[in-house]
Parts: structure tokens; sequence; C-alpha cells
């Protein structure tokens, strides 16, 4: 890590030099008011891509039912840790709601067996 050497060298630099002329060490914090200065700043979200989850579900939605069933609990986890912002829930879950429909008005009609010997 380039940084952490730059540090070591500083550190050994700054040192040497008020050692050997006798100087009287400043208040050294060894970078942590820099790190401190990092961890406060808040973590910067990823803006949400309304259009990357809608074409999740049509790429779910050709998959067929199970892809549709995978889908629906990635959903319901990224709703669950905030993956998903609030204002975006019923816009996907209705989306997903209309592919799983058109998906199961496609579905076959079994016909019922009816036994003729009877």
């Amino acid at each position: 890590d380039i940084q952490a050497i730059g540090s070591v060298l500083t550190y050994l630099r700054r040192y040497s030099l008020e050692s050997a002329f006798g100087l009287a060490a400043s208040i050294d914090d060894d970078g942590q008011a820099r790190s401190r200065q990092q961890r406060s700043e808040p973590a910067r979200q990823p803006a949400f891509d309304t259009a990357e989850w809608l074409g999740r579900i049509a790429s779910a939605r050709m998959g067929g039912r199970d892809a549709m069933a995978a889908l629906q609990g990635d959903i319901r986890n990224a709703i669950a840790s905030g993956g998903i912002p609030k204002g975006y829930h019923d816009q996907l879950r209705k989306a997903f709601n209309q592919a799983r429909d058109s998906l199961k008005a496609e579905e076959p009609v079994e016909a019922e067996v009816v036994d003729e010997s009877a």
C-alpha cells in the first residue's frame, strides 16, 4: 500500500529531524484526525435504478415460473434491507404482478382426466 509507505516515511523523517535538532515533539495524532474525518462522512448510496429492476422483472418473466419466484424473493429482500427506496415499492410490485399475471395467462390449462372405467 503506497499510502502506508508514505505515512511511515513521513513519520520517520519528522522524528529523526526532531531528535537530531533537539526539537520538542509537536502534538501528533499519527494521522488519526484524517481517519476520523473519513469515518464521519456519510456513505453515499448509489442512485436507485428503476430500469435495472424493471429489466430484471422482464427477464424473469421470460425465464418462467421459477425465475419469477426467485426474483420475488430478491425483491422482498431488497425491500426489507432498504435496497429499494420506499417510493418505488408500489411501482415494482405492480410491474412484478403484471408480469406474473401475464405468465399465468399463457400457461396451458390442464385438462381434467376422466376415469372411463367406472
